[in-house]
């Protein structure tokens, strides 16, 4: 799969404290990113609204690239 020509960053919250109309609009906007045929890089969390984006993204076929700094693998 060769990555996309626009790809949009998104970094948001990972905690999953987080209203469930945040939770709806993160997913809008995973799936609108992936149906423009744009690419996602994202903080690489899976979980709060960051899992939320990647999720919708992958689900609509979208290209999705994760990036944790050192600081915070560990």
């Amino acid at each position: 799969m060769t990555a996309p020509v626009h790809t949009v960053c998104v970094f948001c919250a990972s905690s999953e404290a987080v209203s469930a109309e945040h939770r709806a609009t993160a997913s809008e906007l995973g799936r609108g990113i992936a149906l423009r045929g744009w690419g996602l890089m994202y903080g690489g969390g899976n979980i709060g609204l960051m899992g939320e984006v990647a999720r919708a993204c992958l689900d609509a076929g979208g290209h999705v690239t994760g990036v944790i700094p050192h600081l915070l693998a560990d």
